[in-house]
This record gives structure tokens, sequence and C-alpha cells, in this order.
């Protein structure tokens, strides 16, 4: 039936862009093609005017007013998706109860939520800024302060141009230079500590200490090590980006050639993706990510343990026969109405708690299968077939020990090492790999049917077991490097150094393949077979229900292919 889809490591922190989709076509009688707003994170991004990160979050504001948060949900993520008419953001600190300054700029102004009282900063303020339960700006040449702290004592300015607030401690910049003042609790000694500047242009400042940027480079100063708070990043003298940005343990510039950061890279905060005409940069006090916005939309990276640096909320696709599943950053999320209990997801036998590390996925006609790194389920399978899920075992769950999964349609086989295991229906024998199979450890490297099951064997090359009664097991001679094995029904396909390979049925078409260019992927459904080449996406065999109906947006952009029983879907970047 359908084929698992690969999936990357959990464990590296990449970066993704704001404009990948997912677009499926042909059946959509249990609306398997219908995607959750919910599956696709960045769905409502859009044209980005505002960005905010946190500590396990991230949110952005478009250009029609629409909110869109990723990473971990949180009582502030969900009351700023609540906003409406809103046109701008800015990010305050959080404090032990999750309570936050969070700004947002609407027609009557700022307004500020933890600051503990009604009033509002005024519409017209330029560098407002939040912090733990304040919010201050500059009005007319004036700078206030709202929130129950709010006992700054400001010293009298030269017409201001920015300022940075973080907690118990407040920086200026204006005609005379820097300054910075505290609210007497402060140990960081950041109003103590200002050095001198030549010339000072930009200002900012993370939790622990503050920089200034002047004609000669950055200068950082204050004590973090208070807190036992990350050090303050060295940041070449000779660099002087236009704008930066402080999280937690990094430092990021803005340049006219790109953005570079400095300081801590445990989590990729230094490892700054490709940028397409950067305009800034966000990040602050709370956040091991960065952000920018650029002309393809926002782009993050650095922590994405939470899914908060990763606007692409899903990491893999699975269509089966009456739903269609995604992976959605450890979790399994799945929609149609072929299987309603196959849409609630992994339940355990004590809790409803879902596996929250899933590694894989694989699909069946109304049950999915998984492999998870931590152990919360007794089995590995769940759905409406109950005989299966119950004949379903604990697998290893170990992201290395079970390297690929792969799910028929009343069958599943999975690899441990160099051997296939199997369990599920065995009337055909197609749950009893070979006992001399010698599985060659590459991805897609074997493939559950419906009926049947084929492997690459590292030494003796493809091997079937299983139904015979379409010819499933008949493999062609002659094939060269084969990888990419997929099987469909009652069809399988392999990708080789020559190309694309099909046997078995063909009483829809499913095994005649067309002339393909330079083919990179292939995928067997159903009853009809999908390849991916340097053209685009490619479909043949039933069109029953229009799985041969490709929609002209895949163009050469698909980077996820899965066909399911009468469907398809896509990822498009």
């Amino acid at each position: 039936m359908k084929i698992i889809f690969i999936l990357s490591s959990l464990l590296s922190f990449n970066f993704a862009h704001a404009s990948p989709d997912i677009q499926c076509w042909g059946n959509n009688t249990d609306q398997q093609l219908t995607v959750p707003d919910t599956v696709v994170g960045d769905r409502l991004v859009g044209t980005a005017v505002s960005v905010l990160t946190f500590d396990n979050s991230t949110c952005v504001l478009n250009s029609k007013a629409q909110l869109k948060c990723w990473g971990k949900s949180t009582a502030s993520t969900k009351a700023i998706e609540a906003l409406t008419d809103v046109t701008s953001l800015v990010a305050g600190e959080s404090d032990a109860g999750g309570v936050t300054a969070n700004c947002a700029l609407t027609t009557t102004g700022y307004q500020c939520d933890g600051t503990g009282d009604s009033n509002v900063l005024a519409s017209t303020s330029t560098s407002v800024v939040a912090g733990l339960h304040d919010a201050c700006g500059i009005d007319k040449g004036i700078v206030s302060c709202i929130g129950t702290r709010a006992d700054f004592q400001i010293p009298k300015l030269k017409n201001p141009k920015k300022i940075a607030l973080i907690s118990h401690d407040l920086c200026f910049l204006d005609d005379s230079g820097v300054a910075c003042v505290d609210d007497g609790t402060s140990d960081f000694n950041i109003s103590n500590q200002v050095p001198k500047l030549s010339q000072p242009t930009d200002l900012f400042m993370t939790y622990g200490y503050a920089c200034a940027v002047d004609k000669t480079g950055v200068h950082c100063w204050g004590n973090p090590d208070n807190d036992n708070l990350p050090p303050i990043p060295t940041i070449p003298a000779s660099k002087v980006p236009i704008h930066y940005v402080a999280g937690r343990s990094h430092i990021c510039g803005l340049t006219k050639d790109g953005v570079q950061c400095w300081g801590d890279n445990q989590l990729g905060q230094l490892e700054v993706p490709p940028l397409k005409n950067p305009k800034s940069i966000i990040s602050n006090y709370s956040s091991n990510q960065t952000c920018a916005i650029d002309d393809t939309g926002v782009v993050c990276w650095g922590d994405d343990r939470l899914g908060q640096s990763s606007l692409t909320a899903y990491t893999a696709i699975s269509a089966g026969l009456g739903n269609t599943c995604a992976l959605v950053h450890g979790k399994i999320k799945c929609w149609g109405m072929g299987s309603a209990k196959l849409n609630q997801g992994i339940q355990d036998s004590e809790t409803t708690k879902d596996l929250t590390s899933i590694s894989q996925i694989g699909l069946g006609p109304n049950f999915a299968c998984v492999v998870d790194s931590v152990s919360n389920s007794p089995n590995s399978c769940f759905g409406d077939n109950d005989s299966m899920v119950l004949s379903s075992p604990a697998l290893p769950y170990d992201i290395q020990a079970v390297s690929f999964l792969s799910v028929g349609f009343s069958h599943v086989c999975y690899s441990s090492d160099a051997s296939v295991n199997c369990f599920g229906s065995n009337e055909f024998g197609q749950s009893t790999p070979p006992k001399d199979l010698k599985l060659k450890i590459a991805a897609k490297s074997f493939a559950s049917g419906g009926h049947h099951t084929c492997a690459i064997d590292s030494l003796m090359g493809l091997r079937c077991w299983g139904s015979n009664v379409d010819g499933q097991l008949n493999i062609p001679t002659g094939l060269k490097n084969p990888r990419n094995l997929t099987a469909g029904y009652n069809h399988t396909c392999v990708l080789d150094d020559v190309g694309v390979h099909c046997w078995g049925s063909h009483q829809e078409g499913q095994t005649k393949v067309p002339p393909l260019k330079n083919p990179k992927l292939v995928e067997a459904g159903g009853y009809h077979t999908c390849a991916l080449d340097d053209d685009g996406v490619h479909c043949w065999g039933d069109n029953s229900f229009g799985q041969l109906n490709v929609p002209k947006t895949l163009g050469k952009n698909t980077t996820q292919l899965s066909t399911g029983y009468l469907h398809s879907c896509a990822v498009v970047k």
C-alpha cells in the first residue's frame, strides 16, 4: 500500500524558508486532500512585517494583519494569535509565571500585556521596548514608560533616538551618547559601566549586558556571570554591521553583505542559512534562535527542538486510503474522514498522551505505524485495524536501531541493523523475509506492498516475497545499482542508474513508465505511480479520481512526494 517516507534526524537544527506548502491531488471523498492550517505552520505568514522570537516559540505578523505562531504553544502565543487590527509587535520578557509585557500596535496605540495598568503608549511612539512588567517608548522627544515597576529615574535627554530595556535596566541613545539607569534592584552594573564611546549609532541589550555601536565597532558591558548567564560574545573590532541583535548567548549583525553571528553555537545559533537580500534580523534575550526577513519571507535558525525555528511545521507526509498524515515536530497529525480513530493519534494504554519524539511514520489503509525515540505506547501501530494494532510489537525505540519502516495493506516491515523484520498478515508469506537476507543499509531499501514485500540485498541484489498473483515478484533483470524501492498494491518500482523500472499488475497502466528526465524519486500508490525528475512531478496509471492531475503549481520545487491508495501529496518549497 503506502511506503513510509524517510525522515531527517530530529536532532539537527536546520532552517526552513517561509514558502513551503503541502499540496494534494486525487480522491477527496474523505477530505484527505484538505490540509489543515494547523499542519502547515506558515500558511498565513505571507509578507512578514513583524517577527517575535521567544524562548520556545516564534510569531509572525504579516501585511494582512494575520498572526501566526509556531514552536511551543503558550498563553502568550495564544493571546498574540487572538489579536486583531495589529500593525506591529514588540516582544517583552517572561517572568517565572509566564507573564509578559508584549506590546501590539493598534489604532488606539501600543497595547501592552503584563504591565498591570490600563495605560497605553501613544501610536506615534518610536523605539518601543517591552521588559518584564514595563514598556517604554519615545514620543515627541520624551521617553515615557508604563507598567507596575515603571519607576526608572529617566535623565534629561537631548533628542533621544533609541532605548533598550531588559528587566531592571533601561538604556538610552541620544545626541550626547549612551546613558543607562536601573530601578535599584539590578545586579549587572550596567548603569555604572557605560564605556567611552565615539559617536554611537546603535544600542541593544540582552539579559545581563548592554552593547553600543560606534565608529570603532561594538562595545558591550555588564556582568551576566552574576546570574550564571552566558558570557558576552566576542565580536571582531573590524565588524560594524548596519544593525545588531542579541539573543540569550549569541549576537548577530546585519551588514550590506548579509548576516554574521558570534557567540555560543551549541544549538546552531551561528549557522546562518543562505539569505536573499535580508532587510532585518530579530532575536531577544530569551531566544537561542534568530530570524531574518528577506525577499523570500522569514528565515530562522538556531534552537529548533520545539520547532520554533522551523516555519514549516511538518517534517514529512504519508498518504493512505481515506487519510493523510504529516509529522509535525515529532508528533503525528492526520486528517481526512476515512478513519476518525486514526486522526485521534497515538494513545497510551493508561493515558491519552501523544508520543512526542516520532522519527518515522508509515500509513496503511486505516492504520499507521511509527517509530518513537521514547516508549510511551505499548504498540507501534494505531488506528481502526484492531488485529494489526494489537499484534504490533513495541519496536526498538532507538532511532539508530530502526533505520526504516514500511507499511503495507495489512503487514508492516522494519529494519534493524542489516535485517528485515515483519509482522501482521502472512497468508501469502509477505511477512516472512528470506532468512539469508542481508539488507543494504540505505533509505527506502525495502518496501511493503499490498500483499508482497521487496528488499535490496547487499550481496544478491533485489529480492521479493509474498503474493505473485500479478507478477509482483517478477523482478526485471539487468538492474544497475538499484535504490529507492517502492511498492503499490500489486506492483513494484525501483530507481537505478538507468531510470525507473516497474513490474507487477499493469491493469491500470501503473507499470508503464513514461519518459523521465533524470528521475530522482519514485513512489508507487494503490494503482498509480508518481516520479520526481528535473521537470517536476509526473504520474501514470489509474486516474479514476484524478490521481494523475498533478497541480501545475508544483513545478520543479517539490522536495517530498507521497502516494496513497487513490491520492498523492507533495511538499513544495
